[in-house]
């Protein structure tokens, strides 16, 4: 019983060790763009994995949503381990909640789409605001 007991605990120790693979920071955002003054913001959801542009460098869409004015951002790798905003959107409404994103070619006409989903608060002044919206990539 022992000796299974031990093979056990070395069987598991060393699929944990080996499982472990090591990641290398290579860029991170120290400038939060178009943020408000004297605020703070978390940018907690980014969506990738994709070329929008089919040039060969990945996109991600990122965006801070906890403030009075809220943007998304799409980032666009431009060489080894760098980055730079190649759009950007500020939602035209108050929202309770973190955006919902998708991309791809929706329509199959051959041009991509972004589409996103914003939990758009409803006030007296505005009783049914706006909350999906869509976006086609026009190609430049």
């Amino acid at each position: 019983m022992k000796k299974i007991f031990l093979f056990l605990l070395t069987l598991f120790f060393a699929s944990t060790n080996l499982a472990q693979t090591r990641w290398n920071e290579v860029w991170n955002l120290q400038q939060v763009p178009f943020q408000p003054e004297n605020s703070s913001s978390e940018y907690a959801k980014v969506i990738a994995g994709f070329d929008t542009d089919e040039d060969g460098f990945g996109e991600f869409i990122t965006g801070f949503t906890d403030l009075d004015s809220n943007f998304i951002f799409m980032y666009e790798a431009t060489g080894d381990n760098t980055y730079e905003i190649v759009w950007s959107w500020k939602f035209p409404t108050a929202g309770e909640g973190w955006y919902g994103a998708a991309v791809g070619d929706l329509d199959n006409n051959e041009k991509v789409e972004i589409v996103l989903g914003w939990p758009s608060t409803i006030n007296a002044s505005n009783t049914n605001p706006s909350r999906i919206f869509t976006f086609e990539w026009n190609g430049v």
